[in-house]
Formats: structure tokens, sequence, C-alpha cells
């Protein structure tokens, strides 16, 4: 073989090999959004991403996860940030997670690590055999320090206060404290006749063991003055934080007279 065919066959190669390593495939980008297989045809699979269902800004760092409670019902929830400090919200009856959407962006800009859930029988949750909302709220903390929450505090709005009292004293050991935001009677039973007591925030009362922080308005017609209850609680801090005006839940989250951020964010970070 000639000089010159050597030459020409040396580049080809080198050509050749140049080629075979820009022409790797490309790596498939992550879906943040992705569930695993043998929930993606649930109906909590199915949800579409958190920011088209909420319609909130895509740059968020908001995650889709699928809940799965002790009693087999799968649950839609959003998980936003990450980091050892945890907390679940659980909503207002009847409604999604969705309104808790910007309370939970400052809550991980403060760095905390939220999850929000639609409660079964709402939103894309499924809807279970008893309306026992413990079980979601259990099966929440349970999820959330699966992703690296070491503590978790419930934080519950109207129905969801009442379920985060109850969850607290079912569970003392799981739960690092609780923000009770109007919770609307000390006789709710938030279990659906499931399991043991407490069924109620009224039998809950003296067998809480943790922290809480109760926030209320005087002219709510919604809600229950908390005082009485509180004083039954058994925890080593009990807050009471009212307000002169009429909101009611997830309201005193908003700038204005019954604004209660400034309170439940001081409670965060003692126990959160």
């Amino acid at each position: 073989m000639s000089r010159s065919a050597k030459l020409v066959l040396v580049v080809a190669l080198a050509a050749a090999l140049t080629a075979a390593c820009t022409d790797e495939p490309e790596e498939t980008p992550v879906n943040p959004n992705a569930v695993p297989s043998e929930v993606v045809d649930t109906v909590a699979g199915s949800a579409p991403a958190p920011s088209e269902r909420c319609h909130k800004s895509g740059n968020d760092p908001a995650t889709k996860v699928v809940v799965k409670t002790e009693d087999g019902v799968h649950l839609a929830g959003v998980r936003f940030g990450g980091g050892a400090r945890g907390v679940v919200l659980l909503p207002q009856r009847g409604a999604d997670l969705c309104p808790w959407w910007d309370y939970a962006m400052e809550l991980t800009n403060a760095g905390f690590h939220v999850l929000a859930i639609d409660v079964r029988g709402t939103g894309y949750s499924e809807e279970g055999m008893v309306t026992d909302y413990t079980a979601d709220a259990i099966a929440a903390v349970a999820e959330l320090k699966r992703a690296g929450a070491e503590r978790v505090v419930l934080i519950g709005a109207s129905q969801g206060a009442a379920t985060a009292l109850v969850t607290a004293a079912r569970y003392p050991d799981e739960v690092a404290g609780v923000v009770s935001l109007s919770y609307p009677s000390g006789s709710l039973d938030v279990t659906g006749g499931a399991g043991d007591g407490p069924r109620t925030p009224d039998e809950a009362g003296p067998l809480i063991t943790v922290p809480v922080l109760f926030a209320f308005t005087a002219d709510d017609r919604l809600g229950t003055d908390p005082q009485e209850l509180a004083a039954t609680v058994a925890g080593p801090d009990t807050r009471l934080v009212g307000r002169a005006g009429v909101s009611h839940g997830w309201d005193m989250l908003r700038f204005g007279d019954d604004d209660v951020r400034p309170d439940v964010l001081e409670f965060l970070q003692s126990y959160g």
C-alpha cells in the first residue's frame, strides 16, 4: 500500500472513531411528574402535571406524586422543594390541593419541604371504602419522610384542621406539630368510623402530645372558638392566635388584618 493510501486510511479511521464518540444517543430528559408504573393508570396517577392542573408557573419546584394509604386508596399530591423540615397541607372540605399553591411556595422559599394532597373523594384522589381522612394525612406524612423529611408538621384548614388534630392524637410519634386553621366543630368525625379513637377534635385534645397552634377569627361563623379545646391539649406548647375578623381556614394565610402567616412561620421554625 502506498504512503498516500495509508494516510487516507488513517484519516478515515480517525473520522470513524470521532463519529462513534459523538453519535451516542442523547439521554431522555427525566420527567419529574412521572409516577411509578403500578399507579400510572389510577385516577391520581393520571392527574395532569401540577402547574397545568393548578394553572400556575411551570418554573415552580413542584412535583406530582401519588400517595397510597394503608387502606389502599391512591391520593393525588404535589411535593414542593426538599429537605428535612416537612409540612403536610390538608385542604378544606370539598376543595382540592390547588388553593394551597401560593402558600406552599412561600414555605418552600422559607426552607420547608412541603406536600399538599387531595384527600379521598376530592380532586384526582380515589374515593375509598370509608371516609377516613386521618389515613390520608398519615400516608402523606410517610410519603414526605420517604422523600427526605425528618420532622413533619401538619397544617390543616377547616375540615383539614380537624383532621390534623385527630391525626396527631392517633399518631403522636409520626407528627412533629399541628397548625389548626379554623377547625369547624369539636364533634366532627374525620375518621368515617374507621379504626380506634379518637375520632373528633374534642376526643383528640387530651391525647395530643405535640405542639399545636390554633388560629381563629372572632367573627368566623364557620369555625369554633378553640380556647376550650386548647386547654385540654397535653402537648408542650399550645398557642392561640386570634384575629378580629371573619376569615376562615386558609383565608387567614393572605395579606390583611386576619393574616396569621408570621405566627405560623415562627411556629414552623420552632418545630418543623
